[in-house]
């Protein structure tokens, strides 16, 4: 699925799910992670990346600022509370992660210059 979305969009999508935070903030952890996998293609800074924090139920979308702009913070938010967190909180962490990448696909594909 990740898969499929890169190779229509070019945007990079990557997950990482860690049992815990270990009283690290997840905003700054997940930066972190962003900026070592270099997420992105080379001039466009289209990643995406979604870290979950198990034991915290916690979760965030941490988006290049090549798509700030169509994946905004607002957008984020209603994928993270509408559609991931609810599976989540159900104990469906992978129905909801399925279900916000999907939506997180159908939101980049439709950015306009999301391909080279």
């Amino acid at each position: 699925m990740i898969q499929v979305i890169e190779d229509s969009t070019g945007a990079q999508i990557a997950v990482v799910i860690i049992q815990s935070l270990r009283g690290r903030d997840l905003n700054k952890y997940s930066l972190q992670v962003a900026e070592h996998l270099s997420l992105s293609r080379y001039g466009y800074n289209d990643g995406v990346l979604l870290t979950i924090a198990l034991e915290e139920g916690k979760a965030r979308i941490e988006v290049g600022t090549g798509l700030e702009k169509t994946l905004s913070d607002e957008t984020s938010a209603r994928i993270l509370n509408g559609i991931m967190i609810p599976e989540f909180q159900e104990g469906k962490v992978f129905i909801g992660l399925r279900n916000g990448i999907l939506q997180i696909g159908e939101i980049v594909h439709r950015h306009d210059g999301s391909r080279p």
